[in-house]
């Protein structure tokens, strides 16, 4: 019901970030603003990715450099949306991006309620996941947060089995991470049972993947143990 300028602006087309003469005319549009943006969004990463491979390091690098120009000549912080792959563990694509991004979240629906948690955090302890209820008001909605200690906001549990899969990582941690090898010999478990759990603890941000090793959280987890 508003129809004030409220300080977001949309730009219904995709900038080909590949493409210099699309990142120019951007960054040329940018330049004209009294004041310069301080958040900028990119939805999707595919969509602005027209002409490239997302599998491939060259392409995501380049995509990464047009990203750190348009921060460079901004000052504006980047979010970048993305899609997972198959399996929900990871982002699609070259893991260039994820070693350049200083925070990566991932959001889920779980029930009725959004879950939003830190996979990575350059340069602090990443934070527990947070859950949000979703209203829908005309063709947008609006996320309220569930604060702690409500009925629904740790409706996560662990299994003992969960529970064990990631004692068993953090027991055989050295610092540099482990294998998938690695993490299930630790563990003890049968294949399917570990990467069943080696699942739950990624989507829960328990665990993080650099792409080659496994490591445990920085932060201790305060799920409950499903009894």
């Amino acid at each position: 019901g508003r129809s004030e300028r409220v300080g977001v602006l949309f730009l219904p087309v995709a900038v080909r970030l590949l493409h210099p003469a699309d990142l120019d005319a951007l960054l040329a549009e940018l330049a004209g603003w009294d004041s310069a943006p301080t958040l900028i969004v990119i939805d999707t990463l595919a969509w602005c990715f027209t002409g490239g491979d997302e599998n491939s390091t060259v392409d995501m690098n380049t995509f990464l450099a047009a990203i750190r120009r348009l921060q460079t000549a901004t000052g504006a912080t980047i979010l970048i949306v993305h899609h997972t792959g198959h399996d929900k563990s990871r982002e699609r694509g070259s893991s260039a991006l994820t070693a350049a991004m200083d925070v990566v979240m991932a959001v889920r629906r779980k029930d009725k309620h959004l879950v939003v948690t830190c996979r990575k955090h350059r340069d602090g302890v990443p934070f527990k996941p947070l859950r949000f209820t979703f209203t829908t008001v005309g063709n947008s909605g609006v996320l309220d947060r569930l604060q702690a200690g409500s009925p629904n906001e740790t409706d996560e549990k662990l299994t003992p089995t969960d529970q064990q899969v990631l004692d068993a990582l953090r027991a055989g941690y050295d610092g540099s991470g482990l294998s998938a090898t690695a993490w299930k010999k630790c563990s003890a478990r049968s294949e399917s049972t570990f990467f069943r759990a080696r699942k739950k603890l990624l989507q829960l941000s328990l665990v993080r993947w650099d792409g080659k090793h496994y490591h445990p959280s920085a932060y201790d987890d305060s799920l409950p143990t499903a009894k």
